[in-house]
């Protein structure tokens, strides 16, 4: 499955606008939110069940990630946890953010990927 195709993955996307998810307070249900999660880890743990590999939601960076965020939401926590977020923002930047001055000058071009993306 392509980092795009997963479910995890495309949640993340959707979710993550780079605002505190209580600005989304009062459009979002964190119950609906909640149960799409964990629809989402169980869609992905089931195509890596199809294809032989084992799959641990909880050791997902974006599993847990997601659940920090619903928390947030709910308010049950005041922010994800800086570790989750930091890996979550490197993995879902857009690459060209990661080019110095350096990289420019010697023809590196601007990728629209991210490292999710599977470069």
């Amino acid at each position: 499955m392509t980092s795009d195709a997963s479910p995890l993955t495309r949640l993340v996307r959707e979710l993550d606008d780079g605002r505190s998810p209580l600005i989304h307070r009062h459009k979002l249900d964190p119950m609906s939110i909640r149960e799409r999660i964990y629809r989402a880890a169980a869609d992905e743990l089931a195509y890596k069940s199809n294809l032989g590999l084992s799959y641990d939601p909880v050791c997902d960076a974006r599993f847990t990630w997601l659940l920090q965020w619903a928390e947030v939401l709910e308010g049950i926590r005041r922010r994800i946890d800086r570790d989750i977020d930091a890996c979550m923002r490197f993995l879902f930047m857009p690459v060209d953010y990661l080019l110095t001055g350096k990289d420019y000058a010697s023809g590196e071009r601007r990728e629209p990927l991210t490292l999710a993306q599977g470069l």
